[in-house]
């Protein structure tokens, strides 16, 4: 779009409202950082997209839905101002030009703060409920409001629905205590937690919620700024400023320093959720789970208080180089509760311990025979390269272990793993097949890759079955399409396909520009650039990209449609196909499929235990559908009563199917409904109803891999 008209549209926007002196506006550095972005974008994204006027419109629309996706903060009016821009954002980036993100982010807090002087005042009248009617949860498609008097009785709609909340919150910590089922030492220190009065409660809750938006760094605002263009070209796409390089180095190097506990904030409060086995906190044995950090003390200076900081800020604050002395001053017991202080000694923090391989032997009675069966759990395709710590090292450790324990069968799964090193999962795959294309990759080039295992060393040829589901992405579904292609095992399913990314992205450090080269020698960082470089394609050509893996045999299961898959994010990549690669099966499940999935249908339908699952996913996928909820409190009290009774009546049927054992015999946390499905966090492989099922299917294969005349086996 040409920009002859831009400048007058800059005349218009200076009547917009002043704001704080901590407005964002871009430096000529955040500038030449934009250009070069932009620029690389458009050259080296796997689809080399132009950024044209049908990508500003996108832009422009990106804007609006991450900042203000219920339309609880804009008007109708500012909506109408700002599509003004609509058309000229691409040659605005192209040019480094920033003018729009500048005049939206001050007008986005200009409007946040009207809302905190609302919400001050509407809160400062009392908690009285006057609405009544209906809240509705999903404003997507919903009108802006036009103006300030329509926002607030929006507004009044959704103060309302949180005091409700914070009634029914402390109504069921009341429940809870008074019921006779025995607690561990943390629920009955959560229920013994001063949280003080609702009006507290919900007044701290919804203001911490306007300042955090009010109190975003302007490096943040940066960032965003260039990752509204990015995130156009692709979900996956994005732009990393200085801080958030640190954060995404820590995630992929699965280390830190630290002190050992993972935090988050509730209302406020910086709050410890766990406490990591064998770091610098679990060793002092003084921080616990549920303590709140009010302040932070470095080594021979004054405290800090955190109340009310966003949490990045305070987790920069306890991280810090090894060796050194952290000072914590806690409350413990709620916010009126004791004060405490705590110095630990900061140290190496190995992220990785929770993402190991584990596995387990399962002995299960069939037709007068003990079939046993091995079970291997991977929550990652984790690799540390500097400890060398290998996911598929440890599933191959896993595999020889279970073989000297006799296993006739083995289920790998892979239920809410998210991906990883695609070297480790090509080396993984290697371990159940013959040399052969593991993964294609074609990249932005439109060049195909084939990768391939190169090793015939089968570790284990026996009768395979991988379990998956919906959040089971990435090098997850080229390992279970591969083992599918190949018609090396049974793919198993507690979802009708698995997440979908079949995208390949490269983290591109922008210093290795020249010009950038030169801005980091000035005491800039220039930041770094995650953009998608490749795709995935399975060895029948098909891409796992929004398709992800169909299972063989799919059990009932709740299908989120918010978080379906990449199916669901905005601009994600299509579907396609290329070319099939040249295979070599040894070995073809697919005869057996028929009887497997009889066998596996006929026990599905007679099992109860199945049955009680169906009844929750029933039950759950109506809540889910339902989109307004009542503003009524004694209905909405009436059917939380109802709701708290169903889940005691059914707690130790959810227990049992889910695996776990009856609450008097084990101290666990208390996981409800379908969330007590997830393996992520378990000491020990827990045989839930998915995996049971599972087994038993690999128990079926097994058998039939007895006739000599099949060929479901690597003999």
């Amino acid at each position: 779009m040409n920009l002859k008209h831009l400048s007058a549209l800059l005349l218009f926007f200076t009547s917009f409202s002043l704001f704080a002196e901590q407005d964002f506006v871009a430096s000529e550095k955040e500038r030449q950082v934009t250009r070069v972005v932009a620029q690389l974008m458009t050259h080296l994204h796997y689809e080399k997209k132009p950024l044209d006027d049908e990508m500003s419109k996108a832009v422009f629309d990106e804007f609006f839905k991450r900042m203000d996706y219920s339309k609880r903060i804009f008007l109708k009016s500012d909506y109408d101002q700002f599509s003004k821009y609509r058309p000229f954002l691409d040659d605005m980036y192209l040019q480094g030009d920033l003018s729009f993100a500048e005049l939206y982010f001050k007008r986005f807090k200009q409007r946040v703060q009207e809302r905190l002087d609302y919400a001050e005042k509407r809160l400062a009248a009392g908690m009285e409920l006057k609405h009544g009617g209906v809240l509705s949860l999903d404003r997507e498609e919903a009108e802006w409001k036009t103006s300030p008097e329509e926002l607030n009785d929006l507004w009044d709609r959704y103060i309302e629905n949180e005091i409700i909340n914070m009634h029914i919150g402390n109504l069921a910590k009341k429940m809870k205590m008074e019921d006779k089922e025995k607690k561990t030492e943390e629920e009955e220190a959560a229920l013994n937690e001063d949280n003080g009065s609702t009006e507290e409660q919900v007044r701290r809750r919804i203001i911490f919620r306007l300042t955090n938006l009010l109190e975003m760094e302007r490096d943040k605002f940066f960032e965003m700024a260039i990752s509204m263009m990015t995130g156009c070209f692709d979900p996956h796409s994005t732009y990393f400023g200085p801080k958030s390089m640190e954060e995404f180095e820590i995630m992929m190097k699965l280390s830190l320093n630290g002190i050992g506990a993972t935090l988050r904030n509730t209302d406020g409060y910086t709050k410890v959720v766990r406490i990591i086995s064998g770091g610098p906190a679990d060793k002092a044995k003084q921080l616990k789970k549920g303590d709140r950090i009010i302040e932070v003390q470095q080594a021979g200076k004054e405290p800090v208080n955190v109340i009310d900081m966003p949490l990045s800020k305070t987790i920069s604050m306890i991280r810090g180089p090894k060796g050194k002395v952290v000072t914590l001053h806690i409350l413990r017991g709620g916010v009126n509760g004791v004060r405490h202080v705590f110095s630990i000694k900061r140290d190496k923090i190995d992220i990785s311990e929770s993402a190991a391989a584990r596995s387990k032997l399962f002995e299960v009675e069939r037709d007068g025979a003990t079939q046993k069966v091995g079970v291997i759990y991977l929550p990652s395709f984790y690799f540390h390269p500097q400890t060398k710590k290998s996911c598929a090292n440890d599933v191959k450790d896993e595999i020889l272990k279970l073989k000297k324990e006799g296993m006739q069968s083995l289920v790998f799964d892979l239920r809410d793993n998210g991906g990883g090193s695609l070297s480790e999962v090509i080396k993984m795959t290697g371990f159940f097949i013959k040399e052969g294309p593991v993964v294609q990759v074609k990249d932005y080039r439109g060049e195909i890759d084939v990768q391939k295992d190169r090793s015939d060393d089968v570790v284990y040829g026996g009768p395979l079955t991988v379990l998956v589901n919906q959040h089971s992405a990435s090098a997850s579904e080229i390992f279970a399409a591969a083992i599918q292609d190949y018609e090396r095992g049974v793919v198993i399913g507690s979802a009708d396909r698995t997440h979908g990314k079949g995208t390949v992205q490269q983290v591109y450090d922008l210093e290795r520009i020249k010009q950038m080269k030169e801005l980091a020698k000035k005491g800039f960082k220039p930041g770094e650039l995650k953009f998608t470089i490749a795709k995935f394609y399975r060895i029948n050509g098909g891409s796992t990209q929004k398709m992800g893996v169909i299972p063989d045999i799919i059990l009932p299961h709740f299908y989120d449609k918010e978080n379906g898959g990449e199916a669901s994010l905005r601009h994600s990549l299509k579907y396609d196909t290329i070319p099939r690669a040249r295979v070599n099966k040894d070995v073809s499940v697919r005869s057996a499929l028929p009887e497997l999935k009889a066998n596996s249908d006929k026990r599905v339908s007679t099992c109860s235990d199945f049955s009680e699952l169906q009844k929750e996913l029933d039950y759950y996928r109506e809540r889910y559908e339902d989109k307004e909820i009542s503003l009524n409190q004694e209905e909405r009290i009436d059917e939380f009563k109802k709701h708290y009774q169903r889940n005691q009546d059914r707690k130790e049927v959810l227990r049992r199917i889910s695996g776990r054992k009856p609450k008097s015999d084990e101290e666990d946390d208390e996981a409800e409904g379908l969330e007590a499905f997830s393996q992520d966090g378990r000491d020990e492989v827990l045989l839930d109803l998915y995996l049971k099922e599972a087994v038993e299917i690999a128990i079926d294969l097994e058998i039939m891999s007895h006739d000599k005349n099949s060929n479901l086996v690597i003999r």
